[in-house]
This record gives C-alpha cells, structure tokens and sequence, in this order.
C-alpha cells in the first residue's frame, strides 16, 4: 500500500527561545558613524549613576553609548519567552508497507521538507538555535530552522527465512538439520537524512561589537560557497566562503549579510543501518530459546558534527576567524556495535 501525504504549518508570534536578545543594541543607523562612535566625550552620567559603577564614575564615555535607547545601562537583555516569532513547515510524505507472502513485510517512508523560522529553541551551546543579528528586525533573521531536515528515508523489514519444517522449503529435511538451520528471523533498519545546518559566526572584541543583536559576535558576509568541491573532516566548509563584515579597524561597521542559516552549510548526512538475525527453537517442551546477533551501525558510518545540532557544542569548528574553520572534531553518533544476546522462556 502506498499513502502520500502532505503536512503544513504555520506559527505567529511564537516565543524567542534565545535568552540573549540585546535590548540596549546600537540601532543600526548609527553604524554608519564610523570611529566617531568610539569618542570620548563627557559622561551626562557622572556623578548621577551610582558611583560604584563605571558609568557613574566616569567623566567620559564612548559616544555610541549615549546613543543606545538605554543609555544608563551597557547591555540589557530580554527575559526567555519574548514572543514575536515566526515559524513555517511544509512535506510532502510518502509511506509504502507490503506484507509479501514468504514471510518478508516491509515499511519504507520517505519526506521531503522545509522548515523556517526566526526562533529556534534555545542559546546554542545548550541546546539548538542561533545568533540575533538585529534586535530591531528580528525578520531578518528569518529562514532555514536550526532543525531542518529536507530529505528523510527510513524503511524496516522482518523477514522470517522460509526454510525447516513447515516452511517453503526444507519441510522433509531431518529434524536436527531443521533445529540448526530452520526458524532464522533477519531483520533491518536503514535511516538516511540530511544533514542539520550550521552557522559560522565571527567574534570581535572591538566595543562596537557589543553592540549587535547578541555581543561580541556575529553573522559575517558570504562571499563564495560555504560547502568544498571534495568535503573532508579536515575540510568540512570552504573558509574562503567568508568575510568579517566591513573593517572594524578602519572604523567601517555593518551587519553581515549572511542568511542565520544556509541550506549548504550542514553537518554530515546520517546514513545508518542496523540489522539483526535471530533463531528461536524448543529446547524441551517446557523450555523455548531464542539466540539473537545485533549489528548496529553496521557499515561503522560516521556522522559528523556535534551533539548539539550544529550550534557552539559542535564537533565542526565554527568560527571563521579562529583559524580552523570547518575542521571536524568528532562525530554525533556511536561506532559500530556488535552485541549478542541469548534468552530463555518456560
């Protein structure tokens, strides 16, 4: 049997699972200004703040920092749960299940999907999400979610061997040959997707950096393709792909115009595969066995990336100016494992 379907939905002002979203950020027309928003220039705070504060004691202090909506605070941050967020999911599924008539029955489903949003779960690192580039536009940040999948196939059979007494054939062997070779089960799973997407931020300790959507980092500009010609674990992402938006150095800021994610830049494609055999006989009338040989993982296939779904925690090196961009550190699955197992029941 053959079933295709289709799922869709839709999400509005949904929570902002980040918890750093930068409520005193620079708004972004005074990047423009240049190095005059590094200044100095007389602090209307001093004398006023408390004391024991930098912006109470100082007499100067950067311009830039007059200019924040909250000029008496240096960074504030929103509460977990803000809402305003934006979600959208749509796929198209197919599912087979056939129960041949020699003992083999099958279930195959396959989907092709595309979710989107501006606020995936939680502060990467600890769990999925991503950076805010604007705390003004959040739409900006909006398109591939931390958790999109486009390309899932998983499929499971049994197949109970037709051979030994009873079966298709084998039905006159002797009943020792039947009790060894007869009543195997082989059985399967094979799960293939896509990859989770990745982020490359950049980090800069310039003051000004403090001032995106989430401080000290940000998205920077694409300028190539982030996925290598001949992708490796030494070289998972093509550093060449990336540019620190304008020159901090030179007093050019702006924000990077890199999408939060793009569906080229992914962990590596899960390609799993576990099969088992298992034989059941009488040992007396009483007692039943049943012996059981798990592979899991069979083929050993690595899946690389990290066991937070491509956020700080991952096993792939993120950062664009650190020096080993794309290198891959470990994978989020297990080798190879190979177990046995015998069970009795009276």
């Amino acid at each position: 049997m053959v079933e295709v379907g289709y799922t869709g939905n839709r999400g509005r002002r949904l929570m902002y699972g980040n918890p750093d979203l930068n409520a005193d950020q620079l708004p972004t027309q005074y990047l423009a200004m240049g190095n005059a928003l590094l200044d100095s220039v007389p602090n209307p705070f001093f004398g006023i703040a408390d004391p024991n504060t930098p912006l109470g004691s100082a007499q100067k202090v950067l311009r830039n920092q007059l200019l924040r909506p909250y000029p008496q605070y240096t960074y504030l941050n929103y509460a977990r749960s803000l809402p305003g967020a934006s979600s959208a999911y749509d796929a198209l599924s197919v599912k087979y299940t056939k129960q041949f008539s020699n003992g083999l029955s099958m279930i195959s489903s396959y989907v092709w999907s595309k979710a989107l949003d501006n606020g995936s779960e939680d502060l990467i690192g600890w769990a999925i999400g991503g950076l805010w580039r604007d705390t003004y536009n959040t739409k900006r940040d909006y398109g591939i979610s931390t958790h999109d999948v486009p390309q899932s196939f998983a499929t499971a059979f049994v197949y109970d061997l037709p051979y030994g007494r009873g079966k298709r054939w084998g039905g006159g062997t002797p009943a020792v040959v039947s009790g060894i070779l007869g009543n195997w089960q082989v059985s399967g799973t094979v799960r293939l997707t896509s990859g989770l997407p990745l982020l490359a931020p950049f980090y800069s300790d310039n003051p000004l950096a403090d001032n995106f959507g989430f401080p000290g980092m940000g998205y920077p500009d694409l300028v190539g393709d982030p996925k290598p010609a001949h992708q490796t674990p030494s070289n998972w992402i093509n550093p060449n792909a990336f540019a620190v938006p304008g020159d901090f150095d030179n007093g050019i800021f702006k924000l990077g115009n890199m999408p939060s994610r793009i569906t080229q830049l992914r962990e590596g494609a899960t390609k799993n595969f576990d099969f088992s055999v298992a034989k059941a006989f009488d040992v007396t009338e009483r007692f039943k066995a049943q012996f059981r040989a798990e592979f899991l993982n069979a083929f050993n296939h690595p899946t690389y990336g990290g066991i937070f779904y491509g956020g700080w925690g991952s096993n792939i090196d993120l950062c664009i100016d650190c020096g080993s961009l794309g290198t891959v550190y470990g994978t989020r699955n297990d080798p190879r494992n190979i177990q046995f197992s015998l069970k009795v029941m009276f």
